[in-house]
């Protein structure tokens, strides 16, 4: 630290004594000239030369030292993109060569698992061994991908029989964030507990599939196939649901703070206990749904059809329940049915 300052109080010095002898001399230059003869300011020589005033030699001088300005400032500019051509390609050999190590990455988890499928036969009878080795290599590898590559792995176990209900590779915690797989069938897929927090899951044929405790904040579920999906205790906070098919799905306790569930068919699902809190179910379809003990504070229930639902014990307002569709033979928040 004392040699660097030392260097610095150095170089301080340099500059400094550079621009007082600068100074000085311009300063003397001046000086001199002001007193010249011929300059305007001294005493004249004849009438010609007293007609030259300061002004006229300043005039001399402008144009050089606008060149000379010029010059400085086109230099910097040419230096100023010459560094931001040299960054540019910087940053594009670094994601080239990031995107290389992740197809790498990808292509030798492929043959790794393959190579487990064909000679440790891969299946929920392997030994704990084998499954966890598998386990521990998927995990691994979906850290390092990026959200395309991640929905490779996804398809790829899906296809390979790994992930279905009795998943032989078990994914919770894995990190699905941000992936993208859009139109995919995962019908019956086993993601419990994984992390999908920003996925693209918007036409995704999720039928019947397992996702208890998955985190699915922020996700685009729009126009998704949920119908009797597993959702216990999810996390669908300000997740889009428009539209999405959710009959018969069991969202107990599940998050849906914030969620967006404009129009969609939440036929006979199970959301008792759900937090649904500010969310927007314009136009669901809630006929027969369970939502005993659900939170429903805040949300939009215009034209929502919430006949035979069961409501009891739900935090809900009157206001709320004056906008919607139909009440028909649905069980109030205090346990009488509705004529």
């Amino acid at each position: 630290m004392e040699t660097i300052l030392k260097t610095r109080l150095i170089t301080f010095l340099r500059i400094a004594g550079i621009v007082l002898v600068v100074t000085y001399t311009l300063m003397s230059l001046a000086m001199q000239g002001y007193a010249a003869a011929g300059t305007g300011f001294g005493k004249p020589v004849n009438e010609v030369l007293q007609a030259k005033t300061l002004w006229d030699w300043m005039n001399l001088l402008l144009i050089p030292l606008i060149l000379v300005g010029g010059m400085l400032f086109l230099n910097r500019s040419k230096r100023a993109t010459e560094r931001q051509r040299l960054d540019e390609h910087a940053a594009l050999e670094h994601e080239i060569a990031t995107d290389n190590q992740q197809e790498e990455a990808l292509q030798a988890y492929f043959d790794r698992i393959i190579e487990l499928v064909l000679k440790d036969k891969l299946s929920k009878f392997s030994p704990e061994e084998v499954r966890n080795a598998a386990r521990t290599r998927t995990l691994s590898v979906l850290r390092h991908l990026d959200a395309k590559r991640k929905g490779m792995v996804i398809l790829f176990l899906k296809d390979s029989g790994l992930i279905d209900r009795e998943a032989v590779v078990d994914l919770c915690g894995a990190d699905l964030t941000g992936v993208s797989l859009t139109l995919a069938n995962l019908s019956r897929a086993n993601l419990s507990g994984a992390d999908l927090s920003g996925a693209n899951l918007q036409d995704t044929n999720l039928n019947k599939a397992f996702l208890g405790e998955t985190n699915l904040r922020g996700a685009n579920l729009g126009s998704a196939n949920l119908a009797g999906a597993d959702l216990f205790e999810a996390n669908l906070s300000d997740a889009i649901l428009n539209q999405t098919k959710l009959s018969k799905a069991n969202l107990t306790g599940a998050d849906l703070r914030g969620c967006r569930l404009h129009e969609a068919d939440l036929r006979e699902a199970d959301l008792s206990g759900a937090n649904l809190n500010v969310g927007d179910l314009v136009g669901a379809n809630l006929r027969g749904a369970k939502l005993g003990g659900a939170k429903l504070l805040g949300v939009n229930l215009r034209a929502a059809d919430l006949s035979q639902a069961d409501l009891s014990g739900t935090e809900i307002t009157e206001s709320q329940l004056e906008k919607v569709k139909s009440l028909e033979g649905t069980t109030m928040p205090d346990g009488t049915k509705h004529n």
